[in-house]
């Protein structure tokens, strides 16, 4: 019997020290439950919307990486069921310590993959999959607020195309 591959994809607690919010907490975990509608978040009362509503005011429904092709091969064997997603965080310092898994996402949680470009490397123009016409808030779905959004990518290289890994079966 063939192993399944598990590829890893750790979230920030917090915001790296690139960001005008050095140190600060990102609520990525938080929100990534609440994206998934809670299931699997380990203290309910953190985003129980059946009681006074979420704590979280994003779902992080996906995460945007760098390397395009690389993902795209590696969700393609996720879609084929030959791999999973293991959604990690870590345990102390970024780089520098173990992670601890949260979450293993499979094609049937909905894992998908779309490619995200911006045109003339404008972050203000995204074009999801050949679309201009895609929505500002997909800051929001990615967790965060559009300025915080905005200087997180401040320093990739927005000519090449980046990688939208949604962890549930929403798509733009």
């Amino acid at each position: 019997m063939k192993e399944t591959k598990k590829y890893s994809i750790i979230l920030s607690e917090r915001f790296p020290v690139t960001h005008p919010r050095a140190g600060a907490e990102t609520d990525f975990i938080g929100e990534f439950y609440h994206g998934r509608g809670c299931v699997g978040c380990p203290n309910q009362a953190w985003c129980d919307e059946s009681k006074e509503g979420c704590v979280f005011p994003f779902k992080k429904l996906h995460t945007i990486r760098a390397n395009y092709e690389l993902w795209k091969k590696r969700i393609e064997a996720v879609q084929r069921g030959e791999a999973v997603i293991n959604i990690r965080v870590w345990n102390g310092k970024p780089y520098r310590s173990k992670t601890t898994l949260i979450a293993s996402l499979s094609a049937s949680n909905g894992v998908g993959l779309q490619k995200i470009e911006f045109e003339l490397g404008n972050i203000y123009k995204p074009m999801v999959d050949g679309h201009s016409q895609v929505p500002l808030h997909i800051a929001n779905n990615d967790g965060l607020c559009f300025f915080d959004w905005q200087e997180w990518f401040s320093g990739y290289d927005l000519s090449k195309p980046l990688a939208i890994i949604h962890f549930t079966k929403f798509r733009y």
